[in-house]
């Protein structure tokens, strides 16, 4: 952490919980956002899963874009399902 000239420590700032404002979404969305909200696990489940999803289906694009490229020089038939086939 670095120490600022008005003797703060930078990374603090997610510890201050401010006054609740008058609106009645407010509860709901500190139960999400907040680490010791009721819903917070659920939120960062959710939030872990989308990040997996990305990344795994990142990777399976690289692998189907790479077999594509090399799908020529394979020395078995590959079947292409994008052209129709001719007797």
């Amino acid at each position: 952490m670095t120490a600022h000239s008005h003797g703060e420590k930078e990374g603090n700032f997610l510890q201050t919980v401010f006054d609740p404002p008058n609106t009645k979404a407010a509860p709901f969305l500190r139960s999400i956002y907040y680490p010791d909200g009721s819903r917070y696990l659920y939120f960062t489940t959710f939030e872990q899963f989308i990040w997996l999803m990305i990344l795994l289906l990142g990777a399976a694009g690289l692998f189907s874009s790479f077999s594509h490229k090399h799908a020529k020089n394979l020395k078995y038939p590959v079947a292409h399902l994008d052209r129709p086939h001719r007797l």
